[in-house]
């Protein structure tokens, strides 16, 4: 399975992996940024171990990882996910 790029002419979304989650770090040792998520992810390594898991998840092809260029601001602005792929179905969760 090929991750697709989303893009339009603001945003660039592409595959989230561990040659690139890097570019996340300061983003998510912002405070309150992920308040409510089950996630801890406000160190590098904790980061880096919900990213593994996003990884997994996609080689797995029950989820598609993405992080987030924001092309207006020429920088990174965090990531998303198409997760719970249930390819059967037709279904999958956006988070």
């Amino acid at each position: 399975m090929k991750a697709p790029t989303l893009e339009n002419h603001r945003v660039k979304l592409s595959l989230l992996d561990l040659s690139n989650y890097k570019h996340l770090i300061e983003i998510a040792q912002q405070p309150n940024l992920v308040k409510y998520s089950p996630s801890k992810i406000d160190t590098p390594e904790d980061l880096k171990d919900y990213v593994k898991t996003a990884v997994d998840a996609y080689y797995h092809k029950t989820a598609l990882p993405f992080i987030i260029f924001d092309k207006q601001d020429n920088s990174y602005a965090g990531s998303t996910r198409f997760g719970l792929i249930n390819w059967q179905n037709k279904l999958l969760h956006i988070g």
